[in-house]
């Protein structure tokens, strides 16, 4: 994407999250948005000019930012906050089915009606097998292996060591992640819960009955907050998962941030990527863990 269309994109965005945090400082606002201070500054200096036909004081966004603090008291036509796109909505749409099959009673209902109407918005109901095109066959063996309590068998390219194995698991997650479908699943062999990206499985089967194997599924997707310490070598990190990043407070070497309710698995497998750049403050638990596997890791190499 373009940096000019970048740029408008987040100014779309500026006016109406602004608005729903007056007085925010501009310290906040900067890394809310994932830009530096300067950066933002052109921006609301640009959206300061902005505004209806006529383009006198009472058609202009009258907005204010130089005591750092930033506030918008006439925001004309951009107080709601963007449409989702085509695509967006698809993606919400198509992650919506996949927690209905797995919600209960009480949350199934709600997850129901905000379907419908992303329905009558795109004008057609999607269908969870569109979710990407080659890979519909595969994402369906997958979520029929779940409802009929079956492991699965698929060829994996790993993207460390450029081999592909062959897999035996149990599946106990799906979720979208950066436009990208991942799967939860614990090995058949040692029972350890691992995190497979879809588009780099192949010749995706499914196998016995999980009754036949006696496997204990690890069930660690407690409703948490994960407060973390990242270095600035690690700041991609932010960028990257914005989305579920609750807070964010700048440090002299870093960031400490929280992040919302995320898989815990997903999360053990980007700590251990960035090598010790980053480092989990709360829960205390997933701490030791991520210790414990980092050992183990470097007693085998």
């Amino acid at each position: 994407m373009s940096d000019a269309l970048m740029r408008t994109k987040r100014s779309l965005d500026l006016i109406p999250f602004i608005l729903e945090h007056q007085g925010i400082t501009m310290e906040e606002l900067a890394m809310k948005f994932n830009v530096s201070k300067d950066v933002l500054f052109e921006d609301l200096n640009m959206l300061f000019c902005c505004g209806l036909p006529g383009y006198t004081p009472l058609e202009l966004i009258d907005m204010s930012f130089d005591d750092g603090f930033v506030s918008v008291s006439n925001p004309q036509v951009l107080s709601e906050p963007r449409k989702l796109s085509k695509t967006e909505l698809l993606r919400l749409h198509l992650g919506l089915q996949l927690v209905e099959r797995y919600s209960p009673d009480n949350l199934k209902t709600r997850v129901i009606r905000l379907k419908e109407k992303i329905s009558q918005l795109l004008n057609y109901s999607p269908s969870v097998e569109l979710i990407e095109e080659g890979k519909s066959d595969g994402l369906k063996t997958i979520v029929n292996s779940i409802q009929e309590s079956c492991a699965i068998n698929f060829k994996y390219a790993s993207a460390n060591s450029d081999s592909i194995t062959e897999r035996n698991v149990k599946v106990i997650g799906i979720w979208e992640h950066l436009n990208r479908i991942y799967i939860e699943a614990n090995e058949i062999s040692n029972n350890e819960t691992k995190t497979f990206r879809l588009d780099r499985m192949s010749q995706i089967k499914k196998a016995q009955k999980i009754s036949d194997i006696g496997i204990k599924i690890d069930k660690r997707r407690e409703k948490t907050n994960f407060r973390l310490m990242i270095k600035n070598s690690a700041q991609a990190f932010i960028s990257e998962n914005s989305l579920v990043i609750l807070e964010s407070h700048k440090l002299p070497d870093g960031f400490e941030v929280i992040l919302g309710e995320v898989s815990e698995v997903w999360l053990i497998s980007e700590i251990l990527a960035y090598g010790g750049e980053i480092k989990v403050l709360e829960p205390k638990e997933l701490m030791r863990e991520i210790n414990l596997i980092a050992k183990s890791r470097l007693s085998k190499s």
